[in-house]
């Protein structure tokens, strides 16, 4: 079940991280280029790296605390 909750989390936290990280990318470019560049489905990416990624940290931390 914590598993299931952590990945999750992964997708909402990538799903956020993704879309300001697209906005940056599209501000930057405005102010730089005067027209804005954006990376399609930038999002949707950072949410299932997030879906990988935070399962795989939750189980190293948590087996980090079991060995001190």
């Amino acid at each position: 079940m914590r598993i299931a909750l952590t990945v999750v989390l992964g997708v909402i936290g990538g799903f956020l991280a993704g879309f300001v990280i697209a906005e940056v990318i599209g501000i930057a470019s405005l102010l730089a280029l005067g027209e804005p560049v954006g990376i399609p489905y930038l999002s949707i990416g950072a949410a299932v790296v997030g879906a990988v990624v935070a399962p795989l940290v939750y189980r190293r931390v948590r087996r980090s605390r079991r060995v001190e």
